[in-house]
């Protein structure tokens, strides 16, 4: 999985610092902007740098049916 420059560089410094002052972090991106992706190493990144526990809440049964299919 790669992240897009503008994920790798803006967006997931700003969750993980975000993470580590407070207990919850809330993502909000339109349709198509890479949530998926940046959700799941977001994930990857909590659980091996900083042995935090993430997860993720998805109200489309589809976007749960993508995850899943790209991480099995």
């Amino acid at each position: 999985m790669q992240l897009r420059p503008h994920q790798s560089k803006a967006l997931l410094p700003a969750l993980l610092a975000a993470m580590r002052e407070e207990r919850f972090a809330l993502l909000q991106a339109a349709a198509g902007a890479g949530e998926t992706v940046l959700f799941s190493e977001l994930i990857r990144r909590c659980m091996t740098q900083y042995s935090m526990r993430a997860g993720i809440i998805g109200m489309a049964r589809a976007a749960c049916r993508q995850s899943r299919k790209r991480h099995a």
